[in-house]
């Protein structure tokens, strides 16, 4: 499989977290022309740390997940909590 990054993010973030926002922001692209969801105006998609890590073999789950943390902190992605349960 091949992968894709924006070497902007890459410069600023990482590597890894450049790979990340480049595979979310595809979800989000076919998700909303398909069926798309929506919560205050956006579309979102749902892909938890365990899912990437089936995506990106390469990188671990602490690798995935610190990368996230960045992007959510840098304000490159957006992390919403919609449903009634957390589990």
């Amino acid at each position: 499989m091949v992968h894709f990054f924006d070497a902007d993010i890459a410069k600023k973030y990482g590597v890894n977290a450049a790979v990340l926002a480049c595979f979310l922001w595809d979800c989000i692209e076919q998700k909303s022309a398909e069926s798309p969801q929506l919560h205050e105006g956006k579309v979102w998609v749902r892909c938890s740390v365990q899912m990437m890590t089936g995506f990106f073999p390469f990188l671990s789950y602490d690798e995935i997940r610190y990368a996230l943390k960045q992007l959510v902190k840098g304000r490159v992605l957006t992390k919403g909590q919609f449903n009634e349960s957390r589990f």
